[in-house]
């Protein structure tokens, strides 16, 4: 980590809690398009990443 970029560590640091979470997380851009999802929301709905 480049700790004279806090937006990296920030940024590494929500990848890792967006993915590790046990709830599930979706992130929709203005349009309503899917920009990202997580695998437990994938196990809620019953998709998978390549389904969105």
């Amino acid at each position: 980590m480049d700790a004279e970029n806090p937006r990296h560590i920030e940024s590494v640091e929500f990848r890792t809690m967006f993915a590790a979470s046990l709830d599930g997380f979706l992130i929709v851009a203005v349009t309503g398009h899917i920009l990202a999802a997580n695998d437990s929301y994938c196990r809620m709905i019953g998709y998978t990443h390549k389904g969105y």
